[in-house]
């Protein structure tokens, strides 16, 4: 047995593979990051699993090895290295260097002779060696203390593996390559020699040399003539495959011993390349982790003593924990306070455990707190602004003076990013880590209510949450000052998260009677789509089942293919719209999807989704969520209700006002196309828009180049299309997918549109060009979109990255506009003591509800404010509609 166990990483194939593994991925400022991740994963995986006493990475040099030396071609069928790539190298050494593995490289050698002379000599020291490769060239190093484990197929090569696997021993697997050749390295081997045979062979005559010495007692007489022919390049194969394991390489066992990391480097590095959850993950016994003193209070002394504190503190920072994490319907379990740095405070108000102590009533507490929620002179920090208005409200208590989110501010820094977690923001900007609720409380089934946690542990977690909220606030206020967006944060996110928070707490009422009547319905027609769908398939089957569809479409049918997938041939929405132009049962299967969808995704489940306090509906509004700062909803989603077709109209009938009210809707008018015209300034689109024209039938007559009189509907819809199409960035093959032409017409379109504004192209042409210099693209409010995929050098990505240039500046100052339309609105129904009250937003419209005598007050008001919340060079156009329903909004 050994003592000591060594760990060899092919480090070239590792890079490789990560890059190709991960399709896409930069930091913010453009860096492809994409083979540095995979290949820190990997490595973490590695040393996690293996935990091995030496470790080292080894890697090949870009000088010519000892093998071109003997054969000029080795090697020459490979493509360069991708230029995304060859730009990480740097960090995957920088990488390697901060977690303090050893880096191994010989100029003249390949990674496979530094891992061949590294496990040679660890032999010698009686070190047990495990090479992570999922080359088969490294099986030739396999023996009693060498093993290969390939981590694709997740498993480990010993000699019997080894055996198993190819049908000859470690020591034969050189004379098989050599026979058979490598096609990636441009080995030749003996041509028409495959695996299957030289395994055989070397079976039979145990090595090369010995096949080659006796080549009459081969039985077959055309492998005897290639035998005979190709000798010679079979020797020179056999020493290109072979590992040199004698290589002159200085080694140092000292530096191959695992240690642990540098972790101010690895921080450091970690936070330039944006890798935050790898920087979480990481053992940080290096890390100092402050002791913050935490206070549980139990008794109205400590609660009167916290108040006195709270009277004299400039600030303070505040965390609710409810049970469960529903802002509408959780009960509010416990309260962490934070004024000071390192000190922190939690107020249990709702554990209930086996020996859980009394706790204060929870009125009394929130009536002593009060004062200190509602001034608005003291600024106050929440980790979740909009959920904080939300609980608060529920209870009686308001909220003022918040000027600090962390995670609103995380939103407006990095754009984009998936989360924006207080550990990982703690790691950041204060070089220390937070456990998360996760780390605390389980997650998935496992999670223990809050309220169920003994006080012990949800105390400390509580206290030190809100002391790093406390203490974030300064550091993150200076970068959103540096990063010139102090302004939207203060003026536009952080108020929208109260206006947003009201919206939820309002909800929305359903007709639900009229709901079911529309699922009878729906179910009928479902029922008759259904008898069409077998009618013109000839047959009945499960349409559901993707694989019984494709084998009718295709098969029974036999309409054309377009698209496979790994289990058949695709029947997505996309290959039934082509489809259907053959057959129409492909457009029978669409109508049946999508009324389906419908029904169960609204119809069906809108009425199990009503608060049984309220009655009402409350949609939950995503403040954080899209790159481009447009909201969205959730539980449920109602920005995917079709705004057009019978069964939508149908859906938001079912919307309906309160008793004594009306809904009224207001929506702005083109506001994408408006913000086109003013950006690119171009004298045309000015003009349309200046007097009041149809933009989109102006735009068919300039592209089509006919009188007024003679634009149809559909030369007006691909105009339309076309005028959107420009704002999205849209391409010619995209545009054609759209209005059903061709290619060239398409792109005939899109030349015709520029010649007739020409300065939208000079825009487009600038914003791309800026975008690539600087990173990103910024809005009229200054909110930016970070855009990697600019400098990306594969085509997709890096056209993807052009439409979001040129979509991002116009779609996000169109959420900017209708996010500070409703900040403004909200403002002013208060000021006026309105009782009406903003219910939803949906795009570009908002939705309210308006008591029957504020009707015509608040029509004006809305239109007035909404039209003059920005100045631009052309006017925005609000339409307000007024019904007893969201579908029957009538002027």
């Amino acid at each position: 047995m050994s003592d000591s166990r060594l760990v060899l990483i092919d480090g070239s194939g590792y890079f490789y593979r990560a890059f190709f593994a991960i399709r896409f991925l930069a930091n913010s400022r453009g860096l492809p990051t994409n083979a540095v991740y995979g290949f820190t994963r990997m490595l973490l995986k590695v040393v996690k699993q293996q935990q091995p006493d030496y470790l080292a990475v080894a890697f090949d040099v870009k000088a010519p090895t000892f093998r071109h030396r003997q054969f000029a071609d080795y090697k020459a069928s490979r493509p360069p290295m991708p230029e995304n790539l060859s730009r990480q190298i740097p960090y995957i050494k920088r990488v390697l260097d901060a977690l303090n593995i050893a880096c191994l490289e010989l100029p003249g050698y390949e990674a496979d002779d530094i891992i061949g002379t590294v496990a040679r000599r660890a032999v010698r020291r009686n070190i047990d060696t495990l090479v992570i490769s999922g080359d088969k060239d490294m099986w030739q190093l396999v023996n009693e203390r060498v093993k290969v484990f390939d981590e694709i197929r997740g498993k480990v090569y010993d000699e019997t593996q080894v055996q198993a696997a190819l049908g000859v021993s470690p020591a034969q697997v050189v004379d098989v390559m050599a026979l058979v050749g490598d096609s990636s390295d441009n080995v030749p081997g003996v041509p028409g020699i495959g695996l299957k045979t030289a395994v055989k062979l070397i079976g039979q005559f145990q090595t090369l040399e010995n096949l080659l010495a006796n080549l009459s007692q081969v039985g077959s007489r055309a492998q005897r003539g290639k035998l005979e022919h190709y000798a010679e390049q079979a020797r020179l194969s056999r020493r290109l495959v072979s590992i040199d394991s004698e290589a002159p390489l200085e080694l140092d066992w000292e530096k191959l011993r695992r240690r642990v990391p540098d972790y101010a480097e690895t921080s450091r590095l970690f936070k330039e390349l944006e890798f935050f959850t790898l920087l979480k993950e990481l053992s940080t016994d290096s890390l100092a982790r402050p002791q913050v003193k935490h206070e549980i209070i139990l008794q109205p002394r400590q609660l009167r003593e916290l108040l006195r504190q709270l009277e004299a503190a400039s600030r303070f920072a505040f965390s609710l924990y409810l049970q469960p994490r529903q802002a509408m319907r959780g009960e509010l379990v416990g309260i962490g306070l934070c004024c000071r740095p390192g000190q922190g405070y939690y107020i249990p108000l709702g554990h209930d455990y086996a020996a859980a102590p009394r706790q204060l009533p929870r009125d009394e507490v929130l009536a002593a707190l009060k004062p200190f929620w509602e001034d608005a002179s003291l600024p106050k920090s929440t980790p979740e602004a909009k959920f904080a208005h939300l609980v608060l409200a529920r209870h009686g208590v308001g909220l003022e003076g918040v000027d600090f989110d962390p995670g609103l501010a995380a939103y407006l820094l990095y754009a984009g990013r998936n989360k924006y977690e207080l550990g990982e923001l703690a790691l950041e900007y204060l070089n220390r880590r937070l456990d998360s609720y996760q780390d605390l409380a389980g997650k998935g089934s496992k999670e223990v209510a809050f309220g169920q946690l003994p006080l012990a542990e949800a105390g400390p977690y509580a206290a030190e949450s809100c002391e790093v909220l406390y203490l974030l606030r300064e550091k993150m206020l200076a970068r959103l000052a540096r990063e010139g967006m102090s302004e939207i944060f203060a003026d536009m996110e952080l108020p929208l998260s109260e206006v947003l928070a009201q919206m939820e707490l309002a909800g929305v009422r359903l007709d639900v009677e009229f709901l079911k009547e529309i699922s009878r319905c729906l179910e009928t027609e479902l029922e008759t789509i259904s008898e069409r769908i077998h009618f013109f398939s000839g047959e009945k089957f499960n349409f559901d089942s993707p694989q019984q569809l494709a084998r009718v479409l295709f098969e029974r049918l036999g309409l054309p293919t377009f698209k496979r997938t790994k289990t058949g041939y695709s029947t997505n929405m996309e290959v039934l719209r082509q489809l259907a132009l053959f057959h129409p049962l492909p457009g029978e299967i669409l109508e049946y999807r999508k009324l389906k969808k419908l029904k169960s995704t609204y119809v069906d489940a809108l009425p199990a989704l009503l608060n049984p306090e309220t009655g009402r509906l409350h949609t939950s509004f995503n403040q954080m969520v899209t790159a481009t700062g447009r909201l969205s909803s959730s539980d449920p989603n109602l920005q995917n209700i079709p705004i057009r077709g019978e069964w939508g109209t149908r859906i938001r009938r079912a919307f309906v006002p309160a008793e004594g009210c009306c809904l009224l809707s207001a929506d702005y008018s083109q506001v994408e196309l408006r913000l086109l015209a003013h950006l690119a300034g171009d004298e045309n689109l000015l003009e349309s828009f200046l007097k009041d024209e149809d933009v989109h039938e102006r735009t068919a007559r300039e592209i089509f180049r006919l009188p007024a009189g003679q634009i149809k509907p559909q030369l007006r819809r691909r105009a339309k299309a076309i005028n959107f199409g420009i704002v999205y960035g849209m391409s010619a093959y995209g545009l054609a997918k759209e209005i059903n032409v061709g290619q060239k017409e398409a792109q005939e379109y899109i030349e015709n549109y520029f010649a007739r504004y020409p300065q939208v192209k000079v825009f487009i042409r600038e914003t791309i060009n800026k975008a690539r210099r600087d990173g990103y693209t910024s809005t009229l409010f200054g909110r930016r979109r970070y855009l990697p995929q600019l400098q990306a050098k594969d085509r997709p990505t890096r056209q993807f990255g052009e439409r979001m240039a040129i979509n991002a500046p116009i779609q996000g100052t169109a959420a900017d506009i209708i996010k500070l339309a409703m900040i403004d609105l909200y403002r002013e129904f208060r000021r006026r003591d309105l009782e009406s009250r903003l219910l939803l937003q949906v795009h570009d419209e908002l939705l309210f509800e308006v008591p029957e005598g504020e009707v015509d007050l608040v029509s004006a008001l809305v239109k007035k404010r909404m039209e003059e919340v920005v100045k631009l060079a052309v006017p925005l156009k609000v339409q307000v509609r007024i019904g007893d329903s969201w579908a029957k909004t009538d002027y």
